[in-house]
């Protein structure tokens, strides 16, 4: 991230954590103040609430912005409560494209809620269209008046609007006194375009809505936002002159980001000086210059395009260091069985800990399974799941092997045991649904390395926020893996037992792409009903805060320098630190942590 898009920096983002659960934050990168259920939502005020505020102390390693500029006081909220939508765009992350009467009624409870603060300004978008409840729209907008918010703006896809909605908008700004901002996004600039990423065909209708909105609100007041995926990448090079054509002045262009093939059009874009990142907030020069761009390859140095491995090798005079990481790597790898033929396209891997039971679900998949080797791992040893054994027994696709204790010991058993082209590790306590035929096909036909699954059906809960720096690496039980590529970025470290391990196997996979300049191709299932995840447990249970124990944090890092499974340290130290500011650490746990990464680092 190079530039904040915060207003002011002042800005209070409220959004859907999850079922009937409202979280907010200060920033899409940082972690959550609070998650207030629906029922207690009408027993605070939103904009006095004692927030745990720990935002200053919690900003991404890869945000290059200094969150300590952020202002305590909030002067702008982000409203994105509704998920309704009349798109159904092939990459969008919200697979519910509805509200429940519940999401309305909570919706518009907390609009009403956030009047009469005299605030800047109320965003309107995030998750929905927010022109599906235009009637309702049009009748809050009419009660508002600039001692509400001095502007409202709205993120839409523009396809609900029309010159008599706009005629009808623009008079309730003129007559409240409160100014209209749009953000529209755009799509395609060709009905071809369009129609691939959005499923419709109502591109002209967008078009001129684009062109109509200019007219009455001014090229000041619509900032357009492309982001290119691969059905409109082709569009790339005519968005500008397109855009300038209509009169529009601001244009944020950004990437699909869980697709690497639209991330590197980008920055090749970016750094041949075609592209600005945002609106008229940062310029080209500082934009190329900055360090997130950096970490990939073909960036610039001295104005020569250079490898993020000649980077890292120019930063790190001592090639004995880079040898070593290498030879160190080399080892590593050796340690697991590696084949070049596989016997099975996939591998799935279920960790369990001793007398633990699997889901329903997870049982009634192992018995309907023919084509698919699954690989049970458990890490109390071979005297526990004998129920389960027998009833596997005839299941020649099923084994049980058995890890030293902890949970990413289990993992890369699996790992160790794995003679597939594809392995995809979940808990015992996972529901798992799937075609195998469809599934199998996809692996068949696809070279990637990653395969993006979905798992956040039916309330499932993401553990922590996505990061766009980071790709997909949000969690290790989210995606298919191509087992050489896993095995090649690290594998599993062991790193705590505890909420959530996947913190430093993530740490560790990054700081090796990044080190070592390794390319990987992503892409996403997006049908549910060719494979469909779901964590069984509840909100309550799932939150291991309970069982957190700081003191296992602090001596895990303070291993690190010692700990010959993590080349990288100085990266991972700071990818690491990047990863702690997404948990809801209490302050003083987190000052601790993060004071004891920051001396560690020193010192490797």
């Amino acid at each position: 991230m190079e530039f904040c898009s915060q207003i002011d920096r002042s800005t209070l983002e409220l959004s859907v954590f999850s079922h009937e659960c409202i979280s907010f934050s200060r920033c899409s990168y940082l972690s959550s103040l609070a998650q207030i259920k629906y029922d207690n939502l009408k027993n605070i005020d939103i904009l006095s609430y004692d927030y745990v505020d720990n935002f200053r102390k919690k900003s991404s390693e890869l945000c290059t912005v200094p969150c300590k500029n952020l202002s305590s006081k909030i002067e702008n909220v982000k409203v994105g409560i509704s998920k309704a939508c009349n798109y159904n765009c092939y990459h969008c992350f919200n697979r519910r494209h509805a509200d429940t009467s519940r999401d309305k009624e909570i919706y518009f409870y907390i609009l009403n809620n956030i009047k009469g603060h005299s605030l800047n300004s109320l965003i309107l978008g995030h998750q929905g269209e927010v022109f599906l409840y235009y009637e309702e729209i049009k009748n809050y907008l009419s009660e508002l008046s600039f001692t509400d918010f001095k502007q409202v703006i709205f993120q839409t896809n523009l396809s609900l609007l029309n010159t008599f909605r706009i005629d009808e908008l623009k008079k309730i700004s003129d007559k409240t006194g409160v100014n209209y901002v749009f953000l529209p996004s755009l799509n395609g600039i060709t009905p071809e375009t369009h129609k691939a990423v959005t499923g419709q065909d109502d591109y002209y209708q967008v078009e001129g809505n684009l062109r109509y909105l200019l007219n009455q609100f001014g090229p000041q007041n619509i900032k357009v936002t492309f982001v290119i995926k691969e059905p409109n990448m082709s569009d790339l090079p005519n968005v500008d002159s397109y855009l300038k054509n209509f009169g529009v002045k601001y244009l944020n262009i950004s990437y699909d980001m869980f697709d690497t093939k639209c991330k590197d059009l980008y920055l090749n874009f970016l750094n041949k000086g075609y592209l600005k990142c945002i609106y008229e907030t940062a310029s080209l020069d500082e934009t190329v210059k900055s360090n997130v761009l950096k970490k990939y390859p073909k960036i610039k140095l001295n104005g020569s395009p250079i490898t993020a491995y000649e980077l890292w090798k120019s930063q790190n005079k001592d090639e004995s260091l880079l040898q070593k990481a290498e030879e160190n790597i080399k080892k590593n790898i050796e340690k697991i069985q590696i084949r070049d033929d596989y016997d099975d396209l996939l591998t799935i891997g279920i960790t369990i800990h001793k007398e633990q039971q699997l889901s329903n679900s997870l049982v009634k998949t192992l018995l309907e399974s023919k084509r698919i080797k699954f690989l049970i791992s458990n890490d109390g040893g071979k005297n526990f799941n004998k129920d389960l054994k027998s009833l596997l027994s005839n299941k020649k696709n099923v084994e049980f092997i058995y890890a030293e204790p902890g949970i990413e010991n289990n993992r890369q058993n699996i790992l160790s045991h794995t003679n597939s082209k594809y392995v995809y590790i979940i808990d015992y306590d996972d529901e798992l649904k799937l075609n195998e035929s469809k599934l199998l096909d996809i692996l068949d036909h696809t070279k990637d390395e990653v395969i993006m699954v979905n798992p956040y059906e039916n309330g499932s809960i993401p553990d922590y926020i996505y990061h766009s720096d980071t790709q997909f690496f949000v969690t290790t039980w989210a995606q298919i893996f191509s087992t050489d590529f896993i095995r090649q970025v690290g594998g599993y470290i062991q790193t705590w037992n505890f909420y959530h391990e996947e913190f430093g196997t993530n740490a560790n996979i990054l700081a090796n792409i990044y080190s070592r300049n390794i390319q990987y191709d992503v892409s996403y299932i997006q049908d549910d009903k060719i494979l469909y995840y779901n964590h069984l447990l509840n909100e309550d249970a799932h939150n291991s805060l309970l069982k957190m124990d700081i003191s296992k944090i602090i001596s895990f890092i303070r291993e690190v320098p010692k700990n010959d499974r993590i080349f990288f340290k100085k990266l991972f130290l700071s990818i690491f630190k990047e990863r702690i500011s997404l948990m809801n650490l209490p302050e003083k746990d987190y000052t601790k942590v993060i004071s004891t990464i920051d001396k560690v680092r020193d010192k490797v």
